[in-house]
């Protein structure tokens, strides 16, 4: 269990982060460490992980999803690579060939 320092101290970072560029190669890090499992696995273990920090965390997941989208947002730009990279990634590893 967390003590409530450190729970607090990452609530007020998760809270204020304003670098989202700073999520681009963790990105490609924790899909990186999946690739060896099966597609549906890939996608739902990180899920998992996810609800169970913000569990953790007492935070509300949802809440912290769409702080995502708008992060992941602002992170793409026409110079970036690795976010494209993730989207190329689930194209061909994860949907289903035609």
């Amino acid at each position: 269990m967390l003590n409530v320092t450190l729970r607090s101290r990452l609530n007020d970072g998760i809270n204020w982060f304003s670098e989202p560029s700073r999520l681009r190669d963790p990105v490609v890090k924790v899909v990186s460490v999946l690739d060896l499992e099966p597609a549906v696995e890939r996608y739902l273990a990180p899920a998992g992980v996810f609800v169970l920090m913000a569990d953790e965390l007492k935070r509300d997941a949802h809440d912290d999803i769409e702080r995502v989208r708008r992060m992941l947002a602002a992170a793409e730009g026409p110079f970036t690579h690795q976010l494209q990279a993730m989207r190329d990634y689930v194209r061909a590893e994860l949907l289903p060939r035609e």
